[in-house]
């Protein structure tokens, strides 16, 4: 069984230009998991203030809730291809010049800030114009596929980077480490080189202003009742990412004590959790059906959510960040809808706005419970999402699913 799940999987990486971009995004994760660890690690030393990390959190999303508009109408404008491959040689290149002023001794936070925050810019661009390009590369029918198993390399990448960063810091120093991180960009990108490059002019007409290219996205989500309810359910689900990441440290270490070891393997649960979803991917959807095995993924990573924060003994919460990590896959699933309704010329854009909206909400959630404070606080965010999510699964998302077209 494991061997068929294995071959339906990655049978797609025969494609040459599908397996350029499936090893680019690997890559790209990998250097992101790499960077970060090796930043923290280094703004905590030199600052000795666990608030430098949050600056850099802050700094890593503020393109996305600031630019992703202008980002949008560039992926449209020009080629996809191109634009990823100049993101990644500009990520490597930043890295790169960062490695060689701490190799100079120049050791100042400031130099770790700007490099974050110009980072942000690039992974911003990439990661809308790489998922507007999986678009070119695939027809609609293929489109869940390849979603899922470009979702296995960056479950993949996500997990392994932060794990080489610490081990290579611990063996070869953060200088060599981040040497290493700028080589793997720029190999992503030049891999890159292979797909074929398509400008996505497909209907705009010439001298089109930026402002009117959004309002005609903006348009779209207004008048098209699927594209709208669709990208609402993305919006809601994928809000689950930075709320998650924001909240796990706060339950595990500080509400139930837990050692840095504790919380390293239970965040690890969640990448292994959605490796193992994308291989199964094909066995789940002929055996249950596409839309209902949406549906019900959406309602038990609600449900393992609410239930999470339920116990502090180690077993109960590997085994639930494994289950939410494997359900957590069905947003690929949702946003693969949301792509195969959204024109080709579009996908920019839409996926631009849904970056800066999904951003926003973060940031303003996380806030709050930030002000709000308080053990019970995280409790009652874990349970309080949780919950909203099955319930908008089981009485919303099941009835939109049935109005898309097959």
């Amino acid at each position: 069984m494991i061997a068929t799940a294995l071959s339906h999987r990655f049978f797609i990486l025969k494609d040459t230009q599908f397996r350029a971009l499936f090893l680019r995004m690997l890559c790209n994760r990998l250097v992101d998991g790499m960077v970060y660890v090796v930043t923290a690690w280094m703004l905590l030393r030199m600052t000795g203030n666990a608030s430098s990390v949050a600056l850099q959190l802050t700094l890593t999303l503020l393109p996305s809730a600031l630019l992703s508009p202008v980002i949008g109408t560039v992926t449209d404008r020009f080629s996809r291809r191109n634009l990823v491959v100049i993101a990644d040689l500009f990520q490597g290149g930043l890295i790169a010049l960062t490695a060689l002023m701490l190799a100079l001794s120049v050791q100042a936070p400031i130099y770790l800030y700007a490099m974050t925050l110009a980072v942000g810019l690039s992974s911003l661009l990439h990661s809308v114009a790489a998922r507007a390009l999986l678009r070119e590369l695939v027809d609609k029918e293929g489109l869940l596929s390849a979603s899922s198993t470009i979702s296995i390399a960056n479950q993949t990448g996500g997990l392994l980077g932060p794990i080489l960063g610490g081990l290579l810091a611990y063996r070869l120093g953060e200088v060599s480490v981040l040497a290493i991180a700028a080589g793997l960009a720029v190999v992503g990108g030049l891999n890159l080189l292979q797909v074929a490059s398509r400008p996505p002019h497909d209907g705009t007409p010439s001298g089109t202003t930026m402002a009117a290219e959004y309002v005609a996205a903006l348009q779209l989500l207004r008048t098209n009742e699927v594209v709208r309810r669709l990208f609402i359910g993305c919006a809601l689900f994928y809000v689950s990412l930075p709320l998650l990441n924001f909240l796990l440290p706060l339950l595990t270490m500080k509400n139930f004590g837990l050692s840095v070891q504790s919380f390293g393997v239970i965040d690890a649960m969640f990448g292994i959790g959605g490796i193992a979803a994308g291989v199964f991917l094909h066995a789940l959807e002929e055996r249950f059906g596409h839309q209902p095995m949406i549906v019900g993924g959406v309602v038990i990573f609600g449900l393992v959510i609410a239930l999470f924060p339920m116990s502090a003994q180690q077993p109960w919460l590997i085994a639930l960040y494994l289950l939410v990590g494997f359900a957590c896959h069905s947003g690929v699933g949702l946003m693969s809808e949301l792509q195969r309704e959204v024109p080709s010329a579009m996908q920019g854009r839409v996926l631009s706005m849904f970056s800066t909206g999904t951003a926003l909400v973060a940031t303003a959630a996380v806030q709050l419970l930030g002000l709000a404070g308080g053990e019970q606080s995280v409790v009652i965010a874990y349970v309080g999402y949780g919950l909203t999510l099955a319930v908008f699964g089981l009485v919303f998302l099941r009835r939109w699913l049935r109005a898309v077209p097959a």
